[in-house]
Order: C-alpha cells, then structure tokens, then sequence
C-alpha cells in the first residue's frame, strides 16, 4: 500500500510540474518561432503551434490537467500518512495539506513555471508529445470551454478572445515604450511599429476597392478588347467568370497588354484569389505574399464579391502616414520592374 501512496504523490508532483510549466512556456513562447518549427516538418511542434493557436484547448487542457494532478498528489499523500501514523479522516487531510503544500509550490509550480519562463520552445520541444497526449484525452472537457466562449461572446459585447487581443495590444504598445526609454528603438521606429500593429488588426473590407474601379473584360476577350478597357490606375483589367456573368475569374496585369508588341494572344491570364471578408489586413497580406498575386477578391459568405484589395494598397496601410490617403482612393500606378 506504501508503494502505490508514494507512486500516486511522485506521478502527481511530475504531473503538476509538467501542466504548470506547459502553461508558462505556452503564454510564453514565441508564435513566430513554433509557425517556422511547423514549416521545417517538424510534426509535433506543428501540433503544438496548432494548440497554441486554440486558446479554449490549451487552456481547458491545463485547467483539468493541474485539477487531476492535484488530486493524484494529494491522495498520494493522506495515503502515505495513514500508512505511516494511526491518523485518519480530517486529521489526516490537515497534515496531508500541511506537509505537502510547501513541496507542491516548489517542485510543481515554482520551478517548472521558471523552467517555462526560460526556456518555453525547449520545454515545448521536450514534452509536446505528452502535451498532445493530454490535449486530445481532455478534448471533450475542453470543448465545453469552448461552447460556453462561443456562448459569453454572442451575450457579451466582446469575447474572451477579444479582450485576450485588447490586453495584448496594450502590452505590446507598454513595451515598445520601456524600449524607446531604454534607447533601444528610435521614436520613429516606435510610431512605425504601432502603426503596422494597429492597421493590422482591421477589418479587410476597410480597403477594398469597389468592383466599379476596375475594366472586367470576358475571360476569352482578344487584347483589343482588353487593351481598349485599360485605364490609368488601377494598373490591371479583371477577367470575367465564363459562366457567371459580372463575377471575376481572374486578372491581367496592364504593363503585359502594353509590352506585348503585336503578340496579341500571348497575354498571361492569372487566377483571382478569394478572401473572406471577416479576415484581418495581415491575414490577406500573408496570404498575396506567399501566393506572390497582388491583387485578390473579397467574397461575402454566399460566395459573391464584395471589392478587390491591392497587395500595395494594404503595405501602404501598414506603412504610410496617417494623413495620406485612405486605402480606397486612386493610387498611384504601380511601375513595372
């Protein structure tokens, strides 16, 4: 009986440590880091970057981990005291609280919380398979977590989430102030990178150009066609859907029909990315970048489009001025390189 009290305290300590120490390293460690660990192949740190991006399954996960691993430890150890005295009942529990309360803090909070300070990608790396583990067997406790989210945020006037993103803001902003005073960024730089995080965040239907700005020839129109529909800005000629008529398809850079010296049927027709139009200014921004298009439509739920975004309409929000142009109006034509 010995045995299995101190086997239950043993694997309730390690437990405790390792739930209390994987909620540090997760509030603390980079996202960047564990999205470029994803990308390398590595396929724990994928599913670990995937958890981390779910806070209602990391954090259910957590909370009914450290409750089992206190129950465990406890247990442990009312067992090992009414083995090794005549104490029973209360008696027992008092001095189970007693003796193992300044154990439990050192070895299975304190230190496995500094351990997740310091290193929180390591201890991630070391121990995300066992995270995984106990993500995908507390998963039915972690999605009524996230029912009653889902249910706080259509009650409330904003959710857990966007005041977890409000707090975050103001942190980042507090921080880029301590490393100005520090004289570690220049104030220019400060009011570049609060600039970028503001504008980021934006809806994207905030910068979308309406379909009226742009000539929309039939997807198997002649450059004729196409190079009589050009106008000065913006810089390309959208592509009608060949079965739906006023839906684009797809898109021409201008500079192509104007260079294309008497070659009229060698013009590149390029597909139109689709967007919803819930996602956030970076989100749309990453996704022309890694598609390498500049331009993509905004669709509502239905399917039907909404406007058009411009890859250089969108940098122009992050980095220009607040007293320059708004994103919707007539930019300058973009030169071919």
């Amino acid at each position: 009986m010995i045995a299995l009290a101190l086997i239950l305290t043993a694997a309730g300590l390690l437990l405790s440590g390792f739930f209390s120490g994987s909620e540090t390293a997760l509030y603390r460690v980079a996202r960047l880091r564990l999205e470029l660990a994803a990308k390398t192949g590595d396929r724990v740190m994928a599913a670990v970057a995937w958890i981390a991006a779910r806070p209602w399954l990391f954090i259910g996960t957590l909370l009914v981990g450290n409750n089992v691993a206190n129950y465990v430890f406890s247990m442990g150890v009312i067992l090992i005291i009414q083995n090794a005295t005549d104490w029973r009942g209360a008696a027992a529990e008092t001095a189970a609280a007693l003796l193992a309360a300044p154990l439990l803090f050192l070895c299975g909070e304190l230190l496995p919380k500094r351990l997740g300070l310091e290193a929180p990608f390591a201890m991630l790396q070391r121990f995300g398979p066992l995270l995984i583990f106990f993500a995908v067997l507390f998963a039915p406790v972690s999605l009524l977590l996230y029912l009653w989210n889902r249910l706080w945020k259509a009650l409330a006037a904003a959710g857990p989430e966007d005041v977890r993103s409000f707090i975050a803001d103001r942190e980042l902003r507090h921080i880029l102030d301590e490393a100005r005073e520090a004289g570690l960024l220049f104030d220019v730089q400060r009011v570049l990178a609060a600039r970028i995080f503001a504008a980021a965040s934006q809806p994207i239907t905030a910068h979308m150009r309406p379909l009226s700005q742009f000539p929309m020839v039939p997807w198997n129109a002649p450059a004729q066609e196409v190079e009589a529909a050009l106008r000065p800005d913006p810089p390309f000629v959208l592509l009608r859907h060949p079965k739906r008529k006023n839906i684009p398809a797809g898109y021409l850079f201008a500079v192509s029909i104007l260079l294309r010296q008497g070659e009229s049927d060698r013009i590149e027709r390029r597909p139109l990315i689709r967007v919803p139009a819930d996602e956030t200014v970076i989100e749309v921004l990453t996704q022309l970048y890694e598609s390498g298009e500049p331009i993509a439509v905004v669709r509502d739920r239905a399917g039907s489009p909404l406007g058009v975004v411009l890859e250089s309409d969108l940098r122009r929000a992050l980095l220009a001025a607040e007293d320059e142009q708004p994103p919707g109006e007539p930019a300058p034509p973009v030169s071919a390189t």
